[in-house]
């Protein structure tokens, strides 16, 4: 702080005598003897005029200010003061006494300390736009560190940050050279010197990480308990504390400034500012001149202790969004959930719609239903010598019936789900007889399928019956689409794949495909875009396998944008020759 300019006070009164004076030693030089007056003015006046000031300012009562030449560098200001209102003549003069050289000088003190402070302070007011731009911490701690390290700033060496996680404290990160020859290398480049703060951070990528002095700071790590006394003494003190290494360390306890390689440095604690904790030391900050052997200024030291404060208020920042962060991921979770609780509620509501539909479906119309079908076929082969038109349209009644009956069928699967029945089975046998069963169908809708999948057998655990039932949902789905479109699709790929934790089987045709805005649409009950389809078929393969621990998705199509790709995945293990079985 600028220390307070020197002058002398004197007070007058009316008679000109000298009543009061602040010094009892200092002497005015507006007249050797105040006390002496003759005619109307001052005897021996050095000035010699007959306009006295200090008479001036008794009968104008108005402030005077004149300078002296008297080789005392001198400059007095004379104030008249009333001491009553009610008597006009009662008035005193304060005269007041300066040199003109020990204000100057006192005013260059206050100017050179004036550009210091905003010196400081633009430097605070960096780091904290620095600070207020991030809410990333390890960005935090760089723009703190920066702060203390850049060239036109506080200028140390280098800064470290230690943290306290529990018991335990943690080298975080450090900035500035390791030893001399890198602070060469550093100091020469001239468009780091000149950047400000701000201009550092926004031009120059940090490299703190594979820097050399991070990684020996990275590798810090003590308990408290080996804390050696001046450390704990620092970190429970206020402001900044000078350590030094001294050549009889402590028993048992740890060198940190032989760890950072400093002979001595300026520790800053970092607080929490949270009032249900108290102001417990997370963390503090380390300052040195290694290379330079620099003295910081009790104004640096100010400085690092509120960057220190600063950062402490950036890290509970950074704490308490972590936790809204969390929060919100939590309530995310929760209304997910919600919706997914929300759609298997209406799903159930659908399913016990269905069940209720299906039972009266199933008594009302199934026997009769199956005669149709029976009586048809019987029909078509009795006719198909003796008239061939009548015996085409007995088919015709028969294929009908069937596809009544795989509705039927649909219906009573997908409202009354079986209880699984598991054993070992392999998975690449089951499929190739259920393929069997329906190549048939295949060849008279003229969809040409192919299969590929490993050389050896697949065996996981699971309902033999459900899983053929699955892959029949899959392959009927393409059978419909030509049934309701003749030729629309005239190829079927399947494409079977294990790895160590899943089995995968791809099934994709070359038809008009699904077009993307219906997307996971085609998983729910009762939805279809076909005319003659219920809509059942792909959730209830969703269902059996999501019964066995798996998944049914739709893939990605290969051929330029035609074509549906439905992905079968079922847990799997298998290790060397021996599948393990679930």
């Amino acid at each position: 702080m600028a220390r307070l300019l020197p002058y002398d006070l004197f007070l007058f009164n009316p008679g000109r005598e000298l009543i009061w004076q602040s010094k009892p030693d200092s002497v005015i030089p507006l007249s050797p003897c105040l006390s002496q007056i003759e005619s109307g003015q001052c005897v021996a006046c050095p000035r010699m005029l007959n306009d006295c000031p200090l008479a001036s300012a008794f009968l104008d009562a108005r402030p005077v200010r004149l300078t002296l030449d008297a080789g005392n560098d001198v400059q007095l200001e004379l104030q008249a003061i009333a001491m009553d209102a009610d008597r006009p003549g009662d008035t005193r003069v304060l005269v007041m006494q300066r040199r003109i050289s020990a204000l100057e000088s006192d005013l260059g003190h206050m100017r050179d300390e004036l550009t210091r402070r905003v010196h400081q302070l633009d430097i605070i007011n960096q780091l904290l736009a620095g600070l207020q731009q991030t809410v990333d911490r390890q960005q935090m701690l760089y723009v703190l560190l920066s702060s203390l390290t850049f060239g036109k700033g506080l200028q140390f060496n280098r800064a470290f940050y230690f943290e306290r996680v529990e018991e335990e404290i943690i080298g975080r990160m450090a900035l500035g050279p390791i030893d001399g020859d890198e602070a060469n290398q550093i100091w020469q480049r001239r468009d780091l010197g000149q950047l400000s703060l701000a201009e550092l951070l926004h031009r120059h990528e940090p490299e703190v990480l594979t820097s050399r002095i991070q990684q020996m700071v990275g590798g810090i790590r003590f308990h408290t308990s080996v804390m050696p006394a001046y450390l704990r003494e620092a970190l429970n003190g206020e402001g900044v504390a000078r350590i030094e290494r001294g050549p009889h360390p402590e028993a048992g306890a740890v060198c940190l400034l032989g760890m950072t390689g400093s002979q001595e440095a300026w520790l800053a604690p970092v607080r929490r500012p949270a009032p249900d904790i108290g102001r417990r030391w997370i963390g503090f900050i380390l300052v040195d001149n290694l290379i330079t052997n620099r003295q910081p200024s009790r104004d640096h030291l100010e400085s690092v202790s509120t960057c220190a404060y600063h950062l402490g208020f950036a890290l509970e920042r950074y704490r308490l969004n972590s936790q809204l962060r969390r929060k919100i991921e939590q309530l995310e979770a929760l209304n997910e959930a919600l919706a997914q609780s929300r759609a298997n509620l209406i799903r159930a509501e659908k399913m016990a719609a269905v069940g209720r539909m299906t039972s009266n479906l199933a008594h009302e119309l199934k026997t009769p239903v199956v005669a149709i079908g029976g009586f048809s076929r019987r029909l078509t082969k009795e006719l198909k010598d003796s008239s061939p038109a009548w015996a085409e349209r007995a088919d015709i009644i028969y294929r009908e019936s069937m596809r009544v009956e795989r509705i039927l069928d649909a219906l009573l699967d997908y409202a009354d789900p079986q209880v699984l029945r598991k054993a070992e089975l392999d998975v690449l046998a089951l499929l190739k007889q259920t393929l069997e069963r329906m190549e048939e169908d295949f060849q008279a809708a003229g969809i040409r399928t192919e299969l590929t999948s490993p050389a050896r057998e697949l065996i996981l655990w699971g309902d033999p019956v459900r899983l053929s039932q699955l892959f029949r949902c899959l392959l009927q789905n393409v059978l419909d689409l030509n049934f309701e479109q003749p030729g629309a699709c005239t190829r079927l790929d399947m494409l079977l794949t294990v790895n160590d934790e899943a089995l995968t089987l791809q099934f994709s045709d070359d038809g008009p495909g699904i077009p993307p805005t219906i997307g996971e649409q085609v998983f729910e009950p009762f939805y279809t875009t076909r005319n003659s389809a219920l809509g059942l078929g792909l959730p209830l393969a969703r269902e059996i396998a999501g019964q066995h621990g798996g998944t049914v998705r739709l893939g990605t199509s290969n051929s330029a944008g035609r074509g549906a790709v439905l992905e079968i995945q079922l847990p799997w293990r298998y290790h060397g020759e021996d599948p393990v079985r679930r």
